[in-house]
Protein backbone atom coordinates (compact mmCIF):
# COMPACT_ATOMS: atom_id res chain seq x y z
CA UNK A 1 0.00 0.00 0.00
CA UNK A 2 1.53 3.47 -0.84
CA UNK A 3 0.06 6.84 -1.03
CA UNK A 4 0.33 10.08 -2.46
CA UNK A 5 3.29 12.39 -0.47
CA UNK A 6 2.55 14.76 -2.34
CA UNK A 7 -1.09 15.16 -1.76
CA UNK A 8 0.09 14.42 1.99
CA UNK A 9 2.12 16.78 2.85
CA UNK A 10 0.33 19.97 0.96
CA UNK A 11 -2.84 19.02 3.82
CA UNK A 12 -0.81 17.83 6.85
CA UNK A 13 2.01 20.37 6.62
CA UNK A 14 4.38 18.37 8.86
CA UNK A 15 7.24 20.69 9.09
CA UNK A 16 7.50 24.68 8.96
CA UNK A 17 10.28 23.91 6.45
CA UNK A 18 9.75 27.63 4.16
CA UNK A 19 11.83 29.67 6.41
CA UNK A 20 15.43 30.03 4.37
CA UNK A 21 17.08 32.49 6.49
CA UNK A 22 21.22 31.76 6.77
CA UNK A 23 22.29 31.29 10.04
CA UNK A 24 25.98 31.77 10.47
CA UNK A 25 28.08 30.63 7.25
CA UNK A 26 27.78 26.88 7.90
CA UNK A 27 24.12 26.93 8.54
CA UNK A 28 20.72 27.79 7.04
CA UNK A 29 16.44 27.39 8.14
CA UNK A 30 15.51 23.97 5.74
CA UNK A 31 13.92 25.05 2.95
CA UNK A 32 13.64 21.72 1.77
CA UNK A 33 10.45 20.30 0.98
CA UNK A 34 8.38 24.03 1.34
CA UNK A 35 7.31 23.54 -1.61
CA UNK A 36 5.33 20.33 -3.38
CA UNK A 37 7.38 20.32 -6.22
CA UNK A 38 10.47 18.64 -3.58
CA UNK A 39 7.94 16.43 -2.08
CA UNK A 40 7.11 14.99 -5.93
CA UNK A 41 10.82 14.80 -6.70
CA UNK A 42 11.42 12.93 -3.51
CA UNK A 43 8.58 10.44 -4.50
CA UNK A 44 8.52 10.13 -7.82
CA UNK A 45 12.68 10.17 -8.91
CA UNK A 46 14.66 9.68 -6.06
CA UNK A 47 13.54 7.80 -3.56
CA UNK A 48 12.33 5.08 -5.98
CA UNK A 49 16.49 5.08 -7.53
CA UNK A 50 17.60 4.53 -3.73
CA UNK A 51 15.01 1.75 -2.99
CA UNK A 52 15.76 0.02 -6.20
CA UNK A 53 19.29 0.10 -5.80
CA UNK A 54 19.28 -0.74 -2.68
CA UNK A 55 16.37 -3.62 -2.92
CA UNK A 56 18.73 -5.87 -5.52
CA UNK A 57 21.37 -6.24 -2.39
CA UNK A 58 19.35 -6.47 0.51
CA UNK A 59 16.32 -5.32 1.96
CA UNK A 60 18.32 -2.02 3.94
CA UNK A 61 18.50 1.44 3.29
CA UNK A 62 20.89 3.86 5.45
CA UNK A 63 20.32 7.56 4.65
CA UNK A 64 22.29 10.47 6.25
CA UNK A 65 20.72 13.78 6.52
CA UNK A 66 23.40 16.08 7.22
CA UNK A 67 22.45 19.37 9.15
CA UNK A 68 19.10 18.91 10.75
CA UNK A 69 18.40 21.82 12.73
CA UNK A 70 14.48 21.01 13.63
CA UNK A 71 13.95 17.04 13.31
CA UNK A 72 11.79 17.83 10.08
CA UNK A 73 14.37 17.13 7.89
CA UNK A 74 14.22 13.59 8.86
CA UNK A 75 11.09 13.33 9.46
CA UNK A 76 10.34 14.15 6.06
CA UNK A 77 12.64 11.31 4.56
CA UNK A 78 11.15 8.73 6.84
CA UNK A 79 7.26 9.75 6.19
CA UNK A 80 8.04 9.27 2.48
CA UNK A 81 9.24 5.91 2.88
CA UNK A 82 6.73 5.06 4.86
CA UNK A 83 4.44 6.34 2.18
CA UNK A 84 6.39 4.47 -0.52
CA UNK A 85 6.84 1.18 0.98
CA UNK A 86 3.62 0.63 2.81
CA UNK A 87 3.21 -3.07 4.51
CA UNK A 88 6.63 -3.78 3.15
CA UNK A 89 8.03 -1.25 5.61
CA UNK A 90 8.30 -3.43 8.70
CA UNK A 91 10.72 -5.98 6.26
CA UNK A 92 12.94 -3.37 5.80
CA UNK A 93 16.11 -2.57 8.00
CA UNK A 94 15.88 1.61 7.73
CA UNK A 95 18.25 3.84 9.23
CA UNK A 96 18.14 7.67 9.19
CA UNK A 97 21.23 9.36 10.16
CA UNK A 98 20.76 12.68 11.59
CA UNK A 99 23.42 15.17 12.83
CA UNK A 100 24.33 18.54 13.48
CA UNK A 101 27.26 19.97 15.80
CA UNK A 102 24.81 21.74 18.27
CA UNK A 103 23.50 18.71 21.09
CA UNK A 104 20.62 21.30 21.71
CA UNK A 105 19.79 21.32 18.86
CA UNK A 106 19.36 17.51 18.29
CA UNK A 107 18.30 17.18 21.83
CA UNK A 108 15.08 19.42 20.50
CA UNK A 109 14.52 17.58 17.25
CA UNK A 110 14.69 14.02 19.32
CA UNK A 111 11.50 15.45 20.64
CA UNK A 112 9.54 17.25 17.71
CA UNK A 113 5.77 17.12 18.58
CA UNK A 114 3.18 18.65 15.67
CA UNK A 115 0.84 20.83 17.99
CA UNK A 116 -1.82 20.02 15.39
CA UNK A 117 -2.84 18.35 12.58
CA UNK A 118 -5.33 19.63 9.82
CA UNK A 119 -8.64 17.33 9.47
CA UNK A 120 -7.52 16.90 6.12
CA UNK A 121 -4.81 15.25 7.40
CA UNK A 122 -6.11 12.73 8.53
CA UNK A 123 -5.34 10.55 6.27
CA UNK A 124 -3.17 8.74 8.61
CA UNK A 125 -5.94 7.03 10.71
CA UNK A 126 -6.04 4.80 7.39
CA UNK A 127 -3.93 1.77 6.86
CA UNK A 128 -0.50 1.89 8.40
CA UNK A 129 -0.25 5.07 11.05
CA UNK A 130 2.25 7.71 10.99
CA UNK A 131 1.91 9.85 13.48
CA UNK A 132 0.51 8.92 17.07
CA UNK A 133 -1.03 11.36 19.84
CA UNK A 134 0.50 12.88 22.87
CA UNK A 135 -0.55 15.48 25.61
CA UNK A 136 1.10 18.05 23.62
CA UNK A 137 0.28 17.09 20.18
CA UNK A 138 1.38 14.52 17.15
CA UNK A 139 4.27 12.70 16.89
CA UNK A 140 5.85 10.08 14.57
CA UNK A 141 4.90 6.30 15.71
CA UNK A 142 7.80 4.49 17.50
CA UNK A 143 8.18 2.69 13.81
CA UNK A 144 9.19 5.75 12.64
CA UNK A 145 11.18 7.33 15.55
CA UNK A 146 13.71 4.10 15.49
CA UNK A 147 14.42 4.22 12.08
CA UNK A 148 16.04 7.82 13.09
CA UNK A 149 19.59 7.82 14.85
CA UNK A 150 20.14 11.71 16.22
CA UNK A 151 24.01 12.40 16.82
CA UNK A 152 26.45 15.29 17.04
CA UNK A 153 28.68 15.33 14.67
CA UNK A 154 31.68 17.44 12.82
CA UNK A 155 32.22 17.06 9.28
CA UNK A 156 35.90 17.98 9.31
CA UNK A 157 36.55 16.37 12.59
CA UNK A 158 34.65 13.52 12.78
CA UNK A 159 34.97 10.60 10.08
CA UNK A 160 31.64 9.56 8.31
CA UNK A 161 29.03 7.17 8.30
CA UNK A 162 29.97 4.07 6.79
CA UNK A 163 28.15 1.85 4.23
CA UNK A 164 25.40 4.69 3.01
CA UNK A 165 22.86 4.54 0.47
CA UNK A 166 21.67 7.96 -0.11
CA UNK A 167 23.42 11.43 1.58
CA UNK A 168 20.72 14.16 1.88
CA UNK A 169 22.99 17.47 2.79
CA UNK A 170 21.32 20.93 4.02
CA UNK A 171 24.58 22.73 5.21
CA UNK A 172 25.39 25.24 2.60
CA UNK A 173 28.87 23.96 2.02
CA UNK A 174 29.26 26.88 -1.51
CA UNK A 175 29.81 28.97 1.38
CA UNK A 176 33.03 26.80 2.92
CA UNK A 177 36.69 27.38 1.85
CA UNK A 178 37.38 24.77 -1.54
CA UNK A 179 39.95 22.74 0.34
CA UNK A 180 37.33 22.13 2.80
CA UNK A 181 34.78 21.27 0.24
CA UNK A 182 37.12 19.27 -1.35
CA UNK A 183 37.51 17.02 1.95
CA UNK A 184 33.90 16.60 2.76
CA UNK A 185 32.71 15.75 -0.63
CA UNK A 186 35.25 12.88 -1.04
CA UNK A 187 34.67 11.71 2.58
CA UNK A 188 31.13 11.53 0.89
CA UNK A 189 32.10 9.74 -2.06
CA UNK A 190 34.37 7.12 0.21
CA UNK A 191 31.19 5.90 2.71
CA UNK A 192 28.58 6.59 -0.23
CA UNK A 193 27.65 2.81 -2.25
CA UNK A 194 28.25 3.42 -5.86
CA UNK A 195 25.98 4.11 -8.07
CA UNK A 196 23.89 5.90 -5.14
CA UNK A 197 22.74 9.52 -4.83
CA UNK A 198 24.46 12.44 -2.79
CA UNK A 199 21.78 15.22 -2.60
CA UNK A 200 22.89 19.63 -2.02
CA UNK A 201 19.56 20.73 -0.61
CA UNK A 202 21.27 23.90 -0.16
CA UNK A 203 22.15 26.87 -2.54
CA UNK A 204 25.19 27.43 -4.35
CA UNK A 205 27.17 25.68 -6.43
CA UNK A 206 29.94 23.40 -5.32
CA UNK A 207 32.85 21.92 -7.26
CA UNK A 208 32.59 18.30 -7.50
CA UNK A 209 35.64 15.89 -8.49
CA UNK A 210 34.45 13.85 -11.94
CA UNK A 211 36.23 10.93 -10.96
CA UNK A 212 33.63 10.05 -8.19
CA UNK A 213 30.72 12.47 -9.05
CA UNK A 214 27.74 12.30 -11.89
CA UNK A 215 25.60 14.52 -11.93
CA UNK A 216 22.26 12.97 -12.23
CA UNK A 217 19.98 15.26 -12.58
CA UNK A 218 20.34 19.02 -14.17
CA UNK A 219 16.77 20.58 -12.37
CA UNK A 220 18.43 20.60 -8.82
CA UNK A 221 22.11 19.17 -7.20
CA UNK A 222 22.00 15.45 -7.29
CA UNK A 223 24.82 13.75 -7.85
CA UNK A 224 25.49 10.19 -8.48
CA UNK A 225 28.51 7.78 -6.96
CA UNK A 226 30.74 6.29 -10.01
CA UNK A 227 32.13 3.38 -8.79
CA UNK A 228 35.75 3.32 -7.95
CA UNK A 229 37.94 3.73 -4.61
CA UNK A 230 39.29 6.97 -3.43
CA UNK A 231 42.42 6.95 -2.61
CA UNK A 232 43.34 7.64 1.52
CA UNK A 233 45.65 10.40 0.70
CA UNK A 234 42.32 12.49 -0.95
CA UNK A 235 40.62 12.12 2.35
CA UNK A 236 43.02 13.66 4.71
CA UNK A 237 42.30 11.29 7.74
CA UNK A 238 44.75 13.26 10.09
CA UNK A 239 41.83 16.14 10.73
CA UNK A 240 39.71 12.94 12.69
CA UNK A 241 40.43 11.13 15.69
CA UNK A 242 43.92 11.00 16.69
CA UNK A 243 44.05 7.53 16.67
CA UNK A 244 44.06 7.25 13.10
CA UNK A 245 47.29 9.45 12.62
CA UNK A 246 49.39 6.41 13.46
CA UNK A 247 47.68 4.19 10.07
CA UNK A 248 49.75 3.27 7.09
CA UNK A 249 48.68 3.20 3.93
CA UNK A 250 49.32 -0.74 3.52
CA UNK A 251 45.88 -3.08 2.31
CA UNK A 252 45.94 -4.61 5.77
CA UNK A 253 46.30 -1.82 7.87
CA UNK A 254 43.71 0.07 5.78
CA UNK A 255 41.14 -3.39 6.12
CA UNK A 256 41.84 -2.76 9.95
CA UNK A 257 40.90 1.27 10.14
CA UNK A 258 37.92 0.62 8.00
CA UNK A 259 36.66 -1.99 10.46
CA UNK A 260 37.44 -0.12 13.89
CA UNK A 261 36.15 2.92 12.28
CA UNK A 262 32.54 0.96 11.39
CA UNK A 263 32.62 -1.10 14.67
CA UNK A 264 32.94 2.23 16.46
CA UNK A 265 30.14 3.84 14.43
CA UNK A 266 27.88 1.40 15.05
CA UNK A 267 28.96 1.65 19.04
CA UNK A 268 27.64 5.03 18.97
CA UNK A 269 24.30 4.57 16.79
CA UNK A 270 23.51 1.85 19.54
CA UNK A 271 24.39 3.99 22.05
CA UNK A 272 22.09 7.02 20.83
CA UNK A 273 19.01 4.94 20.00
CA UNK A 274 19.24 3.11 23.68
CA UNK A 275 19.53 6.81 24.91
CA UNK A 276 16.81 7.58 23.18
CA UNK A 277 14.69 4.97 24.02
CA UNK A 278 15.67 5.42 27.71
CA UNK A 279 14.53 8.91 27.33
CA UNK A 280 11.20 7.80 25.96
CA UNK A 281 10.09 5.51 28.98
CA UNK A 282 11.63 8.58 31.03
CA UNK A 283 8.72 10.51 29.60
CA UNK A 284 5.92 8.04 29.83
CA UNK A 285 7.30 7.44 33.13
CA UNK A 286 6.49 11.21 33.93
CA UNK A 287 3.37 11.42 32.32
CA UNK A 288 2.20 8.14 34.49
CA UNK A 289 3.30 9.97 37.68
CA UNK A 290 1.32 13.62 36.73
CA UNK A 291 -1.95 11.24 35.75
CA UNK A 292 -1.62 9.58 39.32
CA UNK A 293 -1.32 13.20 41.24
CA UNK A 294 -4.12 14.10 39.71
CA UNK A 295 -5.83 11.15 40.96
CA UNK A 296 -4.34 11.51 44.26
CA UNK A 297 -5.56 15.05 44.36
CA UNK A 298 -9.15 14.25 43.24
CA UNK A 299 -9.42 11.47 45.65
CA UNK A 300 -7.92 13.66 48.33
CA UNK A 301 -11.03 16.38 47.53
CA UNK A 302 -13.59 14.03 47.25
CA UNK A 303 -12.66 12.17 50.94
CA UNK A 304 -12.45 15.51 52.43
CA UNK A 305 -15.83 16.59 51.31
CA UNK A 306 -17.57 13.02 52.09
CA UNK A 307 -16.23 13.21 55.49
CA UNK A 308 -16.59 16.87 56.08
CA UNK A 309 -20.54 16.51 56.10
CA UNK A 310 -21.51 14.33 58.67
CA UNK A 311 -18.36 15.69 60.96
CA UNK A 312 -20.33 18.54 60.44
CA UNK A 313 -23.37 17.33 61.27
CA UNK A 314 -22.06 15.31 64.24
CA UNK A 315 -20.29 17.97 65.70
CA UNK A 316 -23.95 20.24 65.74
CA UNK A 317 -25.42 17.75 67.71
CA UNK A 318 -23.13 17.09 69.64
CA UNK A 319 -22.95 21.21 70.51
CA UNK A 320 -26.55 21.10 70.97
CA UNK A 321 -26.68 17.69 73.09
CA UNK A 322 -23.70 19.29 75.50
CA UNK A 323 -26.09 22.38 75.97
CA UNK A 324 -29.30 20.56 77.10
CA UNK A 325 -27.58 18.48 79.74
CA UNK A 326 -25.49 21.50 81.08
CA UNK A 327 -29.30 22.71 82.22
CA UNK A 328 -29.78 19.27 83.73
CA UNK A 329 -27.14 19.60 85.97
CA UNK A 330 -25.58 15.71 84.92
CA UNK A 331 -22.03 16.89 84.86
CA UNK A 332 -20.64 13.41 84.70
CA UNK A 333 -22.79 13.01 81.37
CA UNK A 334 -21.53 16.63 80.26
CA UNK A 335 -18.06 15.47 80.50
CA UNK A 336 -19.01 12.27 78.65
CA UNK A 337 -20.44 14.85 75.97
CA UNK A 338 -16.98 16.95 75.95
CA UNK A 339 -15.00 14.31 75.33
CA UNK A 340 -16.86 13.15 72.13
CA UNK A 341 -16.80 16.76 71.52
CA UNK A 342 -13.31 16.60 71.21
CA UNK A 343 -13.03 13.75 69.28
CA UNK A 344 -15.22 14.53 66.48
CA UNK A 345 -13.26 18.07 66.72
CA UNK A 346 -9.75 16.20 66.49
CA UNK A 347 -11.25 14.24 64.15
CA UNK A 348 -12.46 17.05 61.92
CA UNK A 349 -8.85 18.10 62.22
CA UNK A 350 -7.07 14.89 61.11
CA UNK A 351 -9.46 15.50 57.47
CA UNK A 352 -7.89 19.19 57.55
CA UNK A 353 -4.25 17.86 57.76
CA UNK A 354 -4.97 15.79 55.26
CA UNK A 355 -5.75 18.52 52.95
CA UNK A 356 -2.80 20.59 54.37
CA UNK A 357 -0.38 17.18 53.35
CA UNK A 358 -1.01 17.96 49.88
CA UNK A 359 -1.47 21.37 49.60
CA UNK A 360 2.49 21.16 50.87
CA UNK A 361 3.01 18.62 48.36
CA UNK A 362 1.31 21.23 45.73
CA UNK A 363 3.41 24.34 46.94
CA UNK A 364 -0.64 25.72 47.85
CA UNK A 365 -0.56 25.91 51.65
CA UNK A 366 -1.40 29.46 52.84
CA UNK A 367 -0.15 30.93 55.65
CA UNK A 368 -2.01 33.73 58.13
CA UNK A 369 0.10 35.92 59.69
CA UNK A 370 -1.18 37.68 62.66
CA UNK A 371 0.01 38.62 66.45
CA UNK A 372 -0.36 35.09 68.18
CA UNK A 373 -0.20 34.76 72.34
CA UNK A 374 1.26 31.40 72.71
CA UNK A 375 0.06 31.68 76.97
CA UNK A 376 -3.20 31.42 75.32
CA UNK A 377 -2.36 29.44 73.15
CA UNK A 378 -0.56 26.85 75.00
CA UNK A 379 -3.16 26.57 77.49
CA UNK A 380 -6.07 26.21 74.77
CA UNK A 381 -4.26 22.93 73.54
CA UNK A 382 -3.48 21.74 76.47
CA UNK A 383 -6.55 21.29 77.83
CA UNK A 384 -8.34 20.03 74.50
CA UNK A 385 -5.23 17.36 74.67
CA UNK A 386 -6.63 16.68 78.62
CA UNK A 387 -10.00 15.65 76.97
CA UNK A 388 -8.38 12.74 75.46
CA UNK A 389 -6.25 11.48 78.05
CA UNK A 390 -7.74 11.32 81.44
CA UNK A 391 -4.65 9.00 82.36
CA UNK A 392 -2.32 11.68 82.12
CA UNK A 393 -1.97 15.08 84.09
CA UNK A 394 -0.35 17.71 81.50
CA UNK A 395 0.51 20.47 83.57
CA UNK A 396 1.81 23.86 82.71
CA UNK A 397 5.09 25.93 83.99
CA UNK A 398 4.90 29.51 83.11
CA UNK A 399 7.20 31.98 84.59
CA UNK A 400 4.80 34.73 86.43
CA UNK A 401 5.09 38.04 85.13
CA UNK A 402 5.51 36.96 81.48
CA UNK A 403 4.11 36.96 78.28
CA UNK A 404 5.25 34.89 75.13
CA UNK A 405 3.99 36.81 71.55
CA UNK A 406 5.33 36.01 68.20
CA UNK A 407 3.83 36.26 64.62
CA UNK A 408 2.64 33.32 62.95
CA UNK A 409 -0.73 31.10 61.40
CA UNK A 410 -2.39 30.29 64.64
CA UNK A 411 -3.85 27.14 63.85
CA UNK A 412 -0.83 25.80 62.22
CA UNK A 413 1.07 26.48 66.14
CA UNK A 414 -1.57 24.83 67.52
CA UNK A 415 -1.50 21.57 64.96
CA UNK A 416 2.14 21.61 66.47
CA UNK A 417 1.58 21.83 69.49
CA UNK A 418 -1.26 19.17 69.63
CA UNK A 419 1.09 16.74 67.59
CA UNK A 420 4.35 16.87 70.26
CA UNK A 421 1.56 17.02 73.09
CA UNK A 422 0.07 13.94 71.42
CA UNK A 423 3.41 12.46 70.65
CA UNK A 424 4.81 12.69 73.84
CA UNK A 425 1.48 10.61 75.19
CA UNK A 426 2.04 8.09 72.97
Amino acid sequence: MTRDLGSLFSRVQVGELANDRWKGNRRMQPALFAHIRWLDYLQDHLLPRVLAQARGQRPALRIWSVGCQTGDEAAVLALALHALLGDELAAWQIRIFATDLDPMTLARARQRVYPDLTPAGRWWQEGFPAFETTPQGYRLTKALRNMIIFAPHDLLSQPPFPHLDLIVCHIPLASWAPDAQTIVLNRFAYTLAAHQYLWLVAPGSVSLDPDFWQRSDAGCQLYRRIPGGIPLSRLQWERTSTFLESVASTDQQTDLYTEELQALLEEREATYQELEQRMEELEQANQQLAHLNRLKEDFLSMASHELRTPLTSLLSYTDLLHVLLEGDGSQQIVQYVSRMQAQLEKLNRLVSDLLDISKVQAGKLVYTEERVLMDDLVREVVENVQLTTPRHHIRIFIEAGTTWEVIGDRDRLGQVLTNLLNNAIK
